[in-house]
């Protein structure tokens, strides 16, 4: 298995979607107006940088604002813990030395708590453009397993010579 699952778009946020969402999140709806402010799109893009909640029916979906060009998982192996890397730019295609140089360089222990609590069901993540109706994506999706659980949102920044990247780590809290 490879240690980074990496997932591009032409621009706009990146979304961290539930498998229990998938029938419920429209992207731009119907007419795939962009411009459409009462699209699942419109409120992804209405959320702060970096990343935060927005409702799904019943359910939430984490959004990684803005228009990052190139976002990928990793998993911290026997925690249950995800982390989610938003690439802002680079200066090398080897991506996996940067994202690890990175998290070398902020420990996840190091990642700022932002507060944000995610209860997350049965049936793991896929990440992906908001913009896309799951299944029927231009982009594709990259599944995420996650064991279901209330996850912590943590965050932190890296920039040096390699590049900028976001660091979002999924904490699951263990009751």
């Amino acid at each position: 298995m490879a240690e980074f699952h990496y997932f591009a778009c032409d621009g706009g946020p990146h979304l961290v979607l539930p498998g229990a969402a998938r029938a419920l999140w429209g992207g731009v709806g119907k007419g795939y107006d962009p411009l459409d402010r009462s699209t699942d799109y419109a409120r992804a893009c209405g959320v702060e940088p970096p990343a935060g909640l927005i409702s799904v029916g019943t359910e939430q979906a984490l959004v990684l604002a803005g228009s990052p060009p190139m976002s990928a998982w990793s998993g911290a192996a026997g925690h249950g813990d995800i982390f989610v890397h938003v690439f802002e730019s680079w200066s090398n295609p080897d991506l996996d030395s940067f994202a690890r140089s990175a998290m070398k360089a902020i420990p996840a222990d190091n990642l700022a708590d932002t507060g944000l609590r995610w209860a997350v069901g049965e049936g793991g993540f896929v990440l992906m453009f908001a913009g896309d109706i799951p299944g029927k994506s231009a982009y594709g999706e990259v599944p995420i397993p996650a064991p279901p659980g209330q996850y912590r949102v943590c965050t932190g920044n890296y920039e040096g010579d390699a590049g900028k990247l976001l660091i979002v780590r999924l904490q699951r809290e263990v009751a």
